[in-house]
């Protein structure tokens, strides 16, 4: 089932539950009607979009399982779907760049370092979405 109303849809991709309900207030300050979907694993969330299509996919890096958020970013579906992809996580900025170079990768998505201030947590994601605005009127 694609997204096809006027809601923005968020899929939140993260095993913490308390900081869940942190990102979904967060969220509610810039898109108070917004659809937040949450998911604890990797499984999970390509379970989520075999029948939903998210207006953004915020993906914590280490998930259960010994599973990284990178592989649901590198995935082909999400590779050609154009979603806007937010990767955060504990190891650091430099720590990402560095883990981003090691694998060649030819580009990283956008990264925010945890812990982060729900405010720009919040700017970041209104930036995402207006990319996503952007792409579907193109």
């Amino acid at each position: 089932m694609e997204n096809t109303s006027n809601a923005v849809t968020i899929l939140v991709v993260e095993d913490s539950t308390l900081l869940w309900s942190s990102m979904k207030r967060a969220i509610r300050t810039i898109a108070p009607h917004a659809r937040v979907e949450c998911v604890g694993s990797l499984e999970d969330s390509f379970e989520y979009l075999q029948a939903n299509r998210p207006n953004l996919i915020i993906c914590d890096y280490f998930l259960p399982n010994l599973r990284f958020g990178l592989e649901l970013w590198e995935h082909p579906a999400i590779q050609s779907s154009g979603i806007p992809f937010l990767l955060m996580s504990g190891m650091g900025t430099e720590s990402f760049l560095s883990l981003m170079k090691e694998k060649n990768a030819r580009e990283c998505p956008p990264f925010l370092p945890k812990p982060f201030h729900l405010d720009r947590f919040a700017q970041t994601v209104e930036h995402l979405l207006a990319l996503n605005d952007e792409r579907v009127a193109a």
